[in-house]
């Protein structure tokens, strides 16, 4: 039979807790996550110039922004990069909902230089 503590087990709990937040709280960055649902796809773009940058535009005009980079890197976008696999499979994702005509959602950050970055995209039914 095991036996447990119960205030050697709530102690570790709020120690967990406790170092839990410290670590998001140090781990924060100035870029702000958001999402975009429903978006409409309507140009998809690949930038070699612009360090490997995969450009999403929604109908409403707003641009989202995947770049290939070192992760934790972003190139100063003050968001972290991703890899070519990744961004292929997002470009792919994107283009089977401009083909199909079906909406789909991104995770973003609001990057330091202001462009809205990026990381996951899923098409919608």
């Amino acid at each position: 039979m095991i036996k447990f503590s119960t205030k050697k087990s709530m102690f570790t709990r709020l120690a967990l807790a406790l170092a839990t937040g410290v670590a998001v709280t140090a781990a924060g960055s100035s870029a702000s996550a958001a999402d975009k649902n429903n978006c409409t796809v309507q140009l998809i773009q690949y930038n070699i110039a612009a360090g490997g940058t995969l450009i999403v535009q929604c109908s409403d005009g707003v641009n989202y922004y995947a770049q290939v980079g070192i992760q934790g890197n972003g190139s100063g976008t003050g968001c972290g990069g991703t890899s070519m696999d990744s961004l292929k499979a997002m470009e792919s994702l994107a283009n089977a909902a401009l083909l199909s005509g079906k909406t789909v959602h991104m995770a973003y950050s609001v990057c330091s230089n202001g462009i809205n970055g990026f990381w996951a995209i899923d098409v919608h039914q």
